[in-house]
């Protein structure tokens, strides 16, 4: 940590017993299926982090939101780890609430399903997944991806916050023009 930021599953961030700067160690988190839909299985009708089936961002407690699985047992749930003994589910297309992380400019970061309707979020710079232009913030553009491959301008493909196959924002490459004059 760089100051005294919270950590999910701890309170007291900033308290007397808090130094500013110093990490802590704590428990990982684990996916569950706890149902489908896993609302029904919370007394708020609201699935915590690292559960699932959840259907969309709304099914999500808090600012957790869904990540969208296809089921090919490679996308991972960021900031969540499989349990042992998890491949049934983690070769489902079942997806799981997640809690959107920032991490340093310019490094691949899913933050979940980027969307241009008024209730939806855009995806900024080497941020995913997006599926168009239109859900990325003005200026940048949706570059589409079938695995981990690297992204012009972005950095971390394969890291902890990238999701296999999962589309990301960037500036758009410019061409640059040189004029011919002819032969000297």
């Amino acid at each position: 940590r760089s100051g005294f930021e919270a950590v999910v599953g701890c309170s007291g961030e900033g308290g007397s017993r808090d130094v500013f700067g110093k990490d802590v160690c704590v428990k990982p988190l684990v996916v569950e299926f706890v149902g489908n839909p896993c609302t029904s299985e919370f007394d708020s009708g609201l699935c915590e982090i690292c559960t699932g089936d959840c259907d969309s961002d709304s099914d999500c407690a808090g600012e957790l939101r869904c990540i969208s699985r296809n089921g090919s047992g490679l996308q991972d749930v960021p900031g969540c780890s499989w349990p042992e003994g998890s491949d049934a589910i983690r070769n489902d297309n079942d997806d799981f609430c997640f809690l959107p992380a920032s991490v340093p400019a310019g490094q691949i970061n899913y933050v979940g399903e980027c969307s241009s309707s008024s209730n939806g979020y855009l995806c900024g710079e080497c941020e995913g997944d997006c599926d168009n232009d239109s859900q990325c913030a003005p200026g940048l553009v949706c570059s589409e991806r079938s695995g981990f491959e690297a992204v012009v301008g972005c950095s971390g493909e394969g890291g902890s916050r990238d999701v296999f196959g999962k589309d990301v924002c960037v500036k758009p490459l410019v061409a640059e023009f040189v004029e011919f004059v002819g032969n000297p």
